[in-house]
C-alpha cells in the first residue's frame, strides 16, 4: 500500500482547470500540469463530465514535457455547467488508463 500511495504521489498533477479557475464557454482555455521523469511521454487529454455523457477527447496526443496545452473550444462552445474534469489518460483506446484527473472546475 504505501508502495502504491508513494508512485500516486510521483506523477502527472494537473494544476489548471480547478476549483478556482474554470473554463469559458467560447475559449481557448489552458491546461497546465506537473509532472515528474518517470511519467509517459504522451497522454492523451479528455473532457469529462457525467452530465454530458461520453468523454470528448480535446487533445488525442500530448507531449507531457510542454507543461501546458491551449485547447480550443467548438464551434458552439462548450456547454456551460459544473462538474467538469480533464484527465489524462493512456491513449484512446485506453481511456481507463487514467494517468492524472483535475479538479472539478466549471465552464
Amino acid at each position: 500500500v504505501l508502495l502504491a500511495l508513494a508512485a500516486s504521489a510521483m506523477a502527472y498533477r494537473i494544476t489548471s482547470p480547478n476549483a478556482m479557475k474554470g473554463w469559458s464557454s467560447k475559449g481557448p482555455n489552458t491546461v497546465k500540469w506537473d509532472k515528474v521523469s518517470t511519467d509517459s511521454k504522451t497522454f492523451t487529454m479528455m473532457l469529462v463530465n457525467p452530465d454530458m455523457g461520453d468523454p470528448v477527447v480535446v487533445a488525442p496526443v500530448v507531449n507531457g514535457a510542454d507543461r501546458t496545452a491551449t485547447i480550443k473550444s467548438p464551434s458552439g462552445g462548450w456547454p456551460e455547467g459544473d462538474g467538469y474534469r480533464i484527465n489524462f489518460v493512456k491513449d484512446q483506446k485506453n481511456p481507463d488508463t487514467l494517468y492524472a484527473q483535475s479538479g472539478i472546475f466549471s465552464i
